[in-house]
């Protein structure tokens, strides 16, 4: 797992006017979803009850998770003396809690919570590493880049425990088949990565009748893990 710690961050060349407002409460409500990590962790580790192996890079993965939203609130208080890290999450995690009683993966599968946690982790690094190209701070611009990295790590990480359950005889990626139904061939090799890589047609934009581009629809809430980033945002 990785090797920093908040003392490798350089606080000392925190320069508050090199903060941008609209970046801080970006930071603030990421802070709080990966202060969550903890949580997350145990859920995971019910999910592989019986997997010891997993559970410690569960665990281990929780306690990063942890430091990024410590990295994060500690930079976030720095920028706002106001705004307290401890209190918006105690307030966060009692409305927006991970099931710490699920015995299994809402995903349907293992395979499923593994798929879902490599997506996250990957969408996570890009958006640490956006984040740390739009920040002039020089202090903000390190933690994300730390935190960015380990994000990608953490794709590897599921993802060669993905493959490891997707052997024969271990949980499938396909859930059972019902009704007698055979379950779609799962497509190998180049055309699978294609399949993952390739973005969806875009439709055209609606026009008015006017002829005039119709206003864009608000963009849909992205879930990380059991919580939204949006419901992040109204306790910061």
């Amino acid at each position: 797992m990785g090797t920093w710690t908040l003392d490798d961050i350089p606080w000392d060349r925190f320069d508050r006017d090199k903060v941008d407002p609209e970046l801080l409460r970006i930071v603030k409500a990421a802070s709080l979803v990966e202060q969550n990590g903890g949580d997350y962790a145990h859920y995971l580790c019910n999910v592989f009850h019986d997997d010891p192996d997993f559970q410690a890079v569960a665990l281990a993965w929780g306690r990063e998770e942890i430091q990024h939203g410590e990295a994060l609130g500690r930079w976030a208080m720095l920028a706002d003396p106001a705004f307290d890290h401890a209190e918006a999450c105690r307030r966060f995690t009692a409305g927006f809690r991970v099931d710490l009683d699920a015995k299994a993966s809402v995903r349907g599968t293992r395979s499923g919570e593994l798929i879902a946690r490599c997506i996250v982790e990957t969408g996570t690094s890009s958006y640490y590493t956006a984040l740390a190209e739009a920040a002039e701070e020089p202090v903000l611009q390190a933690i994300c880049r730390r935190i960015a990295a380990d994000e990608h790590r953490h794709y590897k990480l599921f993802y060669d425990h993905l493959k490891r359950l997707s052997r024969p005889g271990a949980d499938r990626l396909l859930a059972p088949p019902q009704g007698g139904r055979r379950p779609r061939r799962r497509v190998r090799g180049r055309r699978a990565r294609l399949r993952l890589i390739t973005p969806p047609t875009r439709a055209p934009r609606p026009t008015t009748a006017s002829g005039s581009a119709a206003p864009t629809p608000a963009a849909p809430t992205v879930s990380i893990g059991s919580i939204t980033w949006s419901a992040a945002w109204r306790w910061c």
